[in-house]
């Protein structure tokens, strides 16, 4: 859980992947994954999801939904598919896939999967979510990948 993104506490926080508090790294690279075909495959309802690995060597996937972060966890052959040769910092990293327009795959920072979160959450309408709500997602990926929207 993320509790401060605030530089003070970023430069006093050890690095260790042990340590109680990490710090959420800033990287946010193209991996080569084909996201529609996992989104399909992971039975992801929305083109967006992210693969977070946990302290415990779980592996969820997890997508925004209008009341939060929507999780599963994958079985093992799934994760080890998908992590195949990626090296993702326990609970602070995620492997984010997109088949929205500009989609593609990511290793970035968990704060960029709560972002979409949020942006969804702002702009969900109705039942489906709405016109708006997969250009929401689209637009902070792309401000990540220095992409337009």
């Amino acid at each position: 859980m993320v509790r401060c993104a605030c530089q003070g506490c970023a430069l006093i926080i050890p690095t260790s992947q042990t340590a109680t508090y990490r710090r959420v790294p800033r990287r946010f690279e193209r991996v080569e994954l084909d996201a529609g075909k996992w989104l399909d495959e992971l039975g992801v309802p929305v083109g967006v999801a992210a693969l977070i690995r946990r302290d415990d060597g779980r592996v969820v996937v997890g997508y925004p939904g209008p009341a939060g972060l929507v999780e599963s966890e994958l079985d093992t052959t799934q994760a080890q598919r998908l992590l195949e040769g990626r090296v993702i910092e326990a609970e602070v990293e995620a492997i984010v896939l997109s088949s929205l327009p500009e989609g593609g795959a990511w290793i970035a920072g968990i704060d960029v999967v709560f972002e979409m979160i949020a942006e969804l959450r702002q702009n969900w309408r109705g039942i489906s979510g709405g016109g708006e709500a997969p250009a929401a997602l689209a637009r902070v990926i792309a401000s990540h990948a220095g992409v337009r929207a």
